[in-house]
């Protein structure tokens, strides 16, 4: 399996199977400075889950080594409750992990006890706190208590300067499309890391039908052999 790179124009491209990919793919996602990065898979048509309501099954393992790329400049890695809730979460590669939420429902998660090397914080609200400590009682964790925004959910701007106040610098938010859409509107997106899959159909939208466009910069492109391309885009400046 081949991995090109269309942009910079400078190109290059990788072959998955040397040993040194994985190097390269690191090398390739470093970011450009501290900040908080999307990284999210949708279909052409954008969609962010299979028939099954999980984002593996759009993806690859191609996908799966960029996402090991993106984490691994990571300080803590963002996921919204449903998120965990539906899809598997394994070993963040000694970043933290944070989870976001407001009504402390965590039960039937699916963070792996490993998952959380460094740091396993659960940002919730005063009433969900108790309800997110029995879901994760046999995991160690960490509370952290915010005030619910006026609409109910945590403030973004909140849960990332939680976040960042315990010395988290680099983050990552692996979504779901709720939380990344909070934190677009928001404002404080600094980069797009999106993985386009060759694929149309399946639930869940990348964004909320109301979201006023936002152009995006290309910072990067590559695209493989089975069809997938992966971007990074940074917001145009205003």
């Amino acid at each position: 399996m081949l991995l090109r790179r269309v942009l910079p124009s400078d190109g290059g491209v990788v072959d998955l199977a040397s040993p040194d990919s994985d190097e390269r793919l690191h090398d390739w996602y470093r970011p450009l400075g501290p900040g908080l990065r999307l990284m999210l898979i949708s279909t052409l048509d954008g969609k962010t889950a299979g028939d099954d309501g999980t984002s593996a099954s759009i993806s690859s393992d191609t996908d799966r080594r960029v996402l090991r790329a993106v984490r691994s400049h990571a300080d803590a890695i963002i996921i919204g409750a449903e998120t965990v809730r539906r899809e598997a979460i394994g070993p963040a590669q000694g970043s933290a992990i944070v989870v976001v939420s407001g009504s402390g429902a965590l039960d039937g998660h699916r963070l792996a006890p490993s998952a959380a090397e460094r740091e396993l914080l659960v940002v919730t609200t005063p009433d969900g706190a108790d309800r997110a400590r029995h879901a994760l009682t046999a995991l160690p964790h960490e509370v952290v208590t915010l005030a619910a925004a006026d609409d109910g959910r945590l403030d973004a701007d909140a849960v990332v300067d939680a976040v960042r106040a315990r010395g988290y610098t680099q983050l990552v938010c692996e979504g779901g499309p709720s939380l990344a859409h909070q934190f677009r509107a928001s404002g404080l997106v600094d980069e797009w890391c999106l993985t386009v899959a060759p694929a149309i159909g399946g639930g869940t939208p990348l964004t909320a039908t109301d979201s006023a466009v936002a152009r995006l910069v290309p910072r990067q492109l590559l695209v493989d052999d089975e069809g997938f391309s992966y971007g990074r885009w940074a917001p145009e400046a205003g």
